[in-house]
């Protein structure tokens, strides 16, 4: 072939070539729209807070036992909740799309580009991406970083369990979930409401009195919460349990109270005892490993055992590479740094933010000695769970240091709470011998002593626990009855009203374990209750009225005809606890931390850190 013809032939085919390469240019800076859908990520609504209550739970908040309000349940049912969560970061989504696209454009940015280089718009199943092609594309491969970033999550089974004591356990409860961060979600509720009249209403008009049943729905289940923190080489899980059953169905007659006139009286008041078993934790879980975890309760006589199976926590992220401008990485501190339910730790995420921030100028005020300043960025997301840092590839493990640093004082033990009654005369003869002391360990052969010589056990609890951080507790029955009668007069009329609250039997509170370097300090902080609902009796006189009209001589048959009626009458007390005990290391014994004395006998609470 000739040169000439040579020649002619490389141009054909640059011709043919231009247009080919054109077009593969236009094709990249074509704007598309590509729609990311995340169905997994929509959730529905969060819960408000447990929603299971007895009426002491709102003896509580009124302060009032003669207020009607405390049997106000279904007002409770209706509102979702008598003690609220903390509210969710997101309402519907597992994490922020607006974060999620900033994340994307930050990773499809142009070195010394500013400007935005996508458009996102949410859909009703994710995000709609708009822009360059090339950008579009870029952003869609990295999507699972994006998303494994700001919505990290584990996989949780529980299982709850009930028995007589030495009988075989029965199921009573189970749920499978999926946990997003700082999220309370709900493994299971089960309720059954069940109806009585807890109280008589009495009318009085001029020349009649009524008397106006009030019934109300008195619910009994299981529930169980969790709420997850994200952390780096440890997860952080918040734990709220609760569970009511009613053991009896106590039936009041009060039919003996009569009013003047009388268009109705009272029948019969029912109310509930319910048993309640209820505890607030938190557990650490290591990333990348599988976990199980166990609460268990012991109610007069009968056991309960809730399972938690967690599948393993992701593990750490690896940094995006962002070219001339370093790298980007998330910083999962929710472990140490989410802002826990019940003022349950001190710290905030705010805290932690500013610490990280310190840390960060530190080491570019150090580098700027040496003529080597570096640019930093720290944002906070997911309601202060997870960081996000962008700084020198050098220096982005820097905040993962720091957080890993206080996970690893994170430390997660086991306390057992007990209570038991002693006869008076075995505690003091025990005393006498210096066998026993406050905050000194009982011995097995001690205990097994007081068994023989009639001590009872009472509630119990044992739970996972983590240093620093308060566990709130509540294990016992509630106890209905009448408290009070009361009176309504009108012109020629008048009645009585027989007023019925509730007190609760058993412990409750809150402890708090810290390590120390001799071992472990417990604190305590509650009461142990009773109550009886035949603790009084009030005697009533009923007898037919004597009118301003009447004659002398007419109180002589009067006062013949009087018949009495009696109704036993609510009582109980509580001591109050505030008990700090050291616990030397590798103790498992348990500890004598509250004494207290009735006519029944000596009460004690036992504690142990395992």
């Amino acid at each position: 072939m000739s040169l000439h013809r040579l020649s002619l032939l490389l141009l054909a085919l640059a011709a043919c070539a231009l247009p080919a390469q054109a077009d593969d240019e236009a094709k990249e800076n074509q704007v598309v729209r590509r729609e990311v859908d995340l169905p997994r990520y929509r959730l529905p609504p969060a819960p408000v807070g447990p929603r299971l209550c007895v009426p002491t739970d709102l003896l509580a908040q009124s302060g009032d036992p003669e207020d009607l309000a405390i049997w106000e349940l279904d007002e409770v049912y209706e509102n979702g909740t008598w003690l609220p969560f903390g509210e969710p970061p997101l309402e519907a989504w597992a994490l922020p799309l607006d974060a999620a696209v900033e994340l994307l454009n930050e990773i499809t940015q142009a070195p010394g580009s500013q400007e935005a280089t996508l458009e996102l718009s949410a859909t009703e199943n994710g995000l709609l991406l708009e822009g360059e092609r090339r950008h579009v594309e870029a952003a869609q491969a990295h999507v699972s970083w994006v998303l494994d970033a700001l919505a990290p999550s584990v996989e949780v089974s529980a299982v709850l369990f009930d028995a007589e004591v030495g009988e075989p356990e029965r199921l009573r409860a189970m749920g499978k979930v999926r946990l997003w961060p700082n999220r309370w979600t709900r493994v299971f509720l089960q309720e059954d409401s069940v109806p009585c009249v807890v109280a008589w209403h009495l009318d009085v008009a001029q020349e009649s009195t009524t008397m106006d049943p009030i019934p109300v729905s008195v619910a009994q289940g299981q529930e169980l919460y969790l709420r997850y923190h994200p952390g780096q080489r440890v997860a952080l899980v918040e734990v709220w349990t609760g569970g009511l059953r009613h053991v009896s169905m106590v039936k009041q007659d009060v039919s003996a109270v009569r009013n003047i006139p009388e268009a109705n009286g009272p029948g019969v008041l029912s109310y509930p005892e319910t048993e309640v078993n209820r505890a607030f934790t938190a557990v650490v879980l290591p990333s990348g490993t599988r976990a199980q975890r166990e609460i268990r309760w012991l109610n007069r006589g009968r056991r309960a055992r809730l399972r938690l199976d967690f599948s393993a926590p992701p593990t750490p992220q690896a940094p995006m590479p962002l070219g001339a401008r370093g790298g980007m990485t998330t910083v999962r501190a929710g472990a140490v740094a989410g802002e826990l339910d019940f003022d349950a730790r001190a710290e905030t995420s705010g805290e932690w933010q500013e610490r990280i921030s310190r840390a960060y100028y530190r080491a570019s005020a150090d580098a700027d000695r040496r003529d080597r300043r570096f640019a930093f960025s720290l944002s906070a997301l997911s309601g202060g769970s997870i960081f996000l840092v962008e700084a020198p590839l050098a220096e982005l493990a820097r905040a993962r240091v720091l957080i890993e640093e206080a996970e690893a004082r994170l430390i997660e033990r086991r306390v057992d709470l007990r209570v038991l009654m002693v006869p008076e005369s075995t505690f003091r003869e025990a005393l006498g011998a210096g066998r026993v002391a406050l905050g000194a360990p009982l011995t097995p052969e001690l205990e097994a002593r007081f068994l023989e010589q009639g001590a009872t056990v009472g509630e119990a609890l044992s739970t996972p626990v983590l240093t620093d951080m308060r566990v709130g507790f509540r294990v016992g029955h509630t106890v209905p009855g009448i408290i009070d009668v009361n009176s309504e007069i009108a012109q020629a009329s008048g009645g009585l009203r027989p007023v019925t609250s509730v007190l609760f039997s058993g412990a409750f509170g809150q402890v708090r374990v810290r390590s120390t370097k001799a071992g472990h300090t417990v604190r305590i902080s509650g009461h142990i209750s009773w109550a009886d609902r035949a603790a009084g009796e009030v005697e009533m006189v009923f007898r037919p009225p004597i009118s301003m009209r009447g004659s002398a001589t007419d109180a002589p048959q009067v006062i013949a005809a009087a018949r009495m009626a009696k109704l036993p009458i609510l009582g109980g007390g509580r001591a109050r606890i505030e008990a700090e005990l050291a616990i030397r290391a590798g103790s498992s014994a348990e500890h004598l931390a509250h004494v207290h004395v009735r006519e029944e006998g000596v009460v004690l609470l036992l504690v142990a850190v395992r």
